[in-house]
């Protein structure tokens, strides 16, 4: 009986002790924790829970071919995560890791499947270069620069960002859905994208918009009101001929990144979804903001109404009413087109909350 006992302490110690260490399979990653002594501050060979808890600066591991990060998931309280280059890995989970203020995977060219958690803390996201095909970013208010360019991302939903001030989704060529709530003085790089048309006329506080590269690109509205402000580029698009603005001559005289093919107009004939555009009827909406039913006054019947996201595409469509439930919608800014039955088309900016 006092061997079964002393046998029966020994497992039950030997498990209460592995309990304690985290699970680190990546030989690579393991490695790069346990030589580092703000980390293993007992300097053996394991990366014990309390270790991993209490840590609370950042993760370098620039370069280094890590290919399961296992573990970070104990790492609570890091503030920076910093992996570039890592060739080896395809899925990356930093979901657990709440504190996080900083984050860069650029370069990381394998990695396929990107996991973010709350972070309310996370102001910095670097995720470019990579082959991510989706990205759910965090629900925070302080984030100020996102760089998921040279990705295969297919939509792009920021949420209410108000600091964000940079945010480059160029080179994603499968991007078909980009959402982008007001912010204040934000720099968009939306080049070597294959969207058709692109609206940013309600975004006042834009400071750069650049939309180069674009081989499918037919028509830009960049009528935003503070044209003056704002720093344009759009070169290289072989399909547009017309980019609308707040005034030709000033944007023809102060904007040369263009190319030679490309007009300024105050109301080009085309808009994003490929109506005429003359805006003769009187039309208004309300409740706008809305989360569901939106009412249309118009002094013409109208025939039908179209809603577009921002990245031109038709998400909704209503035939002769005056009423129409936006409900299904996620919340950001979209544009109604609304045809009359006289043949008149008017477009009205709409906001979803």
């Amino acid at each position: 009986m006092k061997t079964l006992v002393f046998t029966i302490s020994i497992i039950c110690t030997t498990l209460a002790i592995a309990q304690q260490n985290v699970n680190i399979p990546d030989y690579a990653f393991k490695q790069y924790l346990l030589t580092n002594t703000n980390i293993n501050t007992n300097a053996d060979t394991e990366i014990s829970v309390n270790e991993a808890a209490v840590y609370t600066g950042y993760l370098n591991m620039n370069g280094a071919a890590i290919s399961n990060f296992t573990g970070l998931e104990a790492f609570t309280n890091i503030v920076g995560f910093n992996n570039t280059g890592n060739t080896a890995v395809s899925t990356l989970d930093i979901s657990g890791c709440f504190n996080l203020a900083y984050f860069d995977c650029s370069g990381s060219v394998g990695l396929t499947t990107l996991t973010m958690g709350g972070h309310h803390q996370l102001s910095t996201i670097d995720a470019s270069n990579c082959q991510i095909s989706t990205l759910s970013l965090p629900q925070n208010n302080v984030v100020t620069y996102i760089d998921v360019s040279g990705n295969n991302i297919s939509s792009i939903i920021t949420q209410n960002y108000p600091l964000l001030t940079t945010l480059d989704v160029s080179d994603n060529p499968s991007l078909t859905n980009l959402t982008i709530f007001p912010n204040a003085a934000l720099n968009l790089n939306i080049s070597e994208t294959n969207f058709t048309g692109l609206n940013f006329s309600s975004f006042p506080n834009f400071t750069h918009i650049s939309v180069s590269n674009c081989p499918n690109l037919e028509s830009l509205n960049v009528a935003n009101g503070s044209n003056t402000s704002l720093i344009f580029e759009a070169t290289n698009n072989p399909n547009l001929t017309c980019i609308e603005v707040d005034d030709a001559a000033y944007s023809t005289t102060n904007w040369n990144n263009v190319d030679a093919t490309a007009s300024f107009s105050e109301n080009c004939s085309a808009s994003t979804s490929g109506l005429s555009k003359n805006n003769t009827a009187s039309l208004s909406l309300y409740p706008n903001p809305s989360n569901g039913i939106v009412n249309l006054i118009s002094s013409e019947t109208i025939e039908a109404v179209h809603i577009f996201n921002l990245a031109g595409a038709e998400v909704l469509e209503f035939n002769q009413t005056n009423q129409m439930d936006i409900s299904e919608l996620t919340q950001g800014i979209y544009t109604a087109v609304v045809k009359t039955q006289d043949g008149n088309v008017s477009t009205k900016k709409l906001v979803k909350n």
